[in-house]
């Protein structure tokens, strides 16, 4: 063998992982170009995220208030309603009684329109 066979096998292999390597390269760089994308849409996502969590901290704290204003105005209800108790209970006592009332009137009047039938079907006779 001569220098001159050496010397082309060795370009030949020298060309081949040449050739590999650039290959690797360009593979590398577009996982590279891969990895910057993901990166962004990362970036853009956590922002997003951020940024519902602030919104989602202010709705929470509108809540809160509104919680505490309801419970205000319940207890300010239920102060009311205790302090009327007695006036409901006359109420109350006063609505059984009309019903009482009412049918005795009733009961009443239903004698008296009988009695009333009565002697007048006598006065007939």
């Amino acid at each position: 063998m001569g220098w001159g066979l050496l010397n082309t096998k060795y370009k030949e292999t020298m060309n081949t992982k040449i050739n590999q390597m650039s290959d690797d390269i360009e593979t590398l760089k577009h996982h590279r170009q891969q990895c910057d994308e993901l990166h962004e849409l990362h970036k853009e996502h956590k922002k997003r995220s951020d940024d519902a969590m602030n919104n989602l901290t202010d709705s929470n704290m509108m809540l809160a208030k509104s919680i505490t204003d309801m419970n205000v105005t319940l207890t300010k209800v239920v102060g009311i309603v205790e302090g009327d108790r007695k006036v409901l209970g006359f109420l109350q006592d006063a609505s059984t009684a009309w019903s009482f009332n009412k049918g005795v009137v009733v009961t009443i009047g239903g004698l008296a329109a009988a009695i009333g039938a009565i002697i007048a079907v006598y006065n007939l006779l």
